[in-house]
């Protein structure tokens, strides 16, 4: 009999580049809310912190994103 399913193990190292990257995308949709929020109160300064965290936030992403696609590209993910 063909075996259904197979469990698949990754590493503690693609997990967390996973998991973090999740975080990180639920934290930018989560600082969009706050920019709004910010500028509808008319707090410039709070809007310039919560788009600064928006660019790093976005910029630590893409580099977990990137690492992530050269894991799948030699079959370490």
């Amino acid at each position: 009999m063909k075996e259904l399913y197979r469990i698949m193990v990754v590493s503690n190292t693609s997990y967390n580049l996973a998991k973090q990257l999740t975080k990180s995308l639920q934290l930018l949709w989560n600082i969009d809310k706050y920019v709004e929020d910010a500028r509808r109160d008319g707090d410039e300064k709070t809007t310039t912190i919560w788009q600064g965290m928006k660019t790093d936030t976005e910029s630590h992403a893409n580099k977990i994103r990137e690492r992530i696609n050269e894991l799948v590209g030699v079959g370490g993910f």
